[in-house]
């Protein structure tokens, strides 16, 4: 996979948020600059709110890096998949 936010952000909440609402809102509270959630580890990813966006986190493969999914595309994706 190459490492895209875009595709890491739509893999991310197929794979992983699909259904979760609570999980979502949560995270769109966080990049709004609200409380944010603590690191959630899923099937494929773990995911954290920093001050600049969305970290994703690829579970399955340890050298991969993270990547870092701007907050304003976070949010749109976020939303679109809420």
């Amino acid at each position: 996979m190459i490492h895209d936010p875009a595709e890491w952000l739509a893999d991310w909440l197929q794979t992983d948020m699909g259904g979760d609402a609570d999980g979502i809102a949560a995270f769109v509270v966080g990049l709004n600059g609200g409380k944010r959630p603590e690191r959630r580890v899923g099937n494929l990813y773990a995911a954290s709110v920093g001050d600049e966006g969305l970290l994703l986190e690829n579970i399955m493969q340890d050298d991969w890096p993270p990547v870092l999914v701007p907050r304003e595309m976070a949010l749109a994706g976020l939303s679109a998949g809420g």
